[in-house]
């Protein structure tokens, strides 16, 4: 929500990205919900919702499985009568706030289907899974032997840089080692969000990976390829 990736998109002119501040926000108070149940934090949970869902497919890429792996990793049970009302309340907040602002698209689903499906995107604007290790292209520290291999895993110069720092993967890793039970929910949610952030096609160095199936050679499909035949979250068409 706060990365410099963000950031520099927003300067690009993609001002309705601003809402994914409300991402970690709602992160954080969801889990203060979890950790204490009470009427304070279910709002501050459903307004954080509110302000994250603001794109539609914020809500199926970020909220819903958010939700799923926090409430998966809490010994807790919905039907549990005193968690169960909090949690409700926090989704009704939510809902009630964003329903203003979803209900005129469901009048202009098939204008905006359309619109979607011309600008395109869902290939050109993939991450690469060189990139995750790649520095970009202008980093002052890449070895010029190695730019024409990074000008090959960014394809487009403000959506395609996938590059994760070999500091923050080290300490991503040494965490993993030392923490692994406490930090189990947030790898699963960035091996999912990288998965998806490679798009519907596997692409690696700019080139995509075919498997050989009856001497025919088919590109190797990834899970957002069936997600972005899904009414609404087809509206997504950068995975990166």
């Amino acid at each position: 929500g706060y990365s410099a990736y963000l950031f520099g998109h927003l300067q690009a002119g993609h001002l309705s990205q601003v809402s994914m501040i409300g991402l970690p926000l709602f992160v954080l108070a969801f889990i203060r919900l979890t950790n204490r149940p009470n009427w304070k934090y279910a709002f501050a949970t459903g307004l954080c919702a509110f302000i994250a869902a603001s794109h539609p497919s914020h809500v199926a890429y970020m909220i819903v499985p958010t939700t799923c792996v926090l409430i998966a990793s809490k010994p807790i049970r919905l039907s549990y009568t005193k968690f169960a009302p909090y949690i409700v309340t926090a989704a009704l907040t939510a809902i009630i706030m964003l329903a203003p602002f979803y209900t005129p698209l469901i009048g202009t689903y098939d204008s905006i289907t359309t619109q979607a499906a011309e600008l395109g995107g869902s290939q050109s604007k993939s991450m690469d899974l060189a990139s995750f290790i790649t520095p970009p292209p202008d980093n002052p520290w890449l070895p010029s032997i190695l730019r024409p291999a990074a000008l090959r895993s960014v394809a487009t110069a403000d959506e395609t840089h996938g590059y994760l720092g070999f500091i923050a993967i080290a300490l991503a890793t040494i965490g993993w080692k030392t923490q692994g039970r406490q930090v189990s929910k947030w790898i699963i949610l960035a091996a999912a969000a990288t998965l998806l952030s490679l798009g519907p096609l596997l692409r690696l160095s700019g080139t995509h990976l075919h498997l050989l199936v009856d001497g025919s050679h088919h590109p190797i499909q990834l899970p957002y390829a069936f997600l972005s035949q899904i009414p609404i979250l087809n509206w997504s068409r950068t995975p990166a």
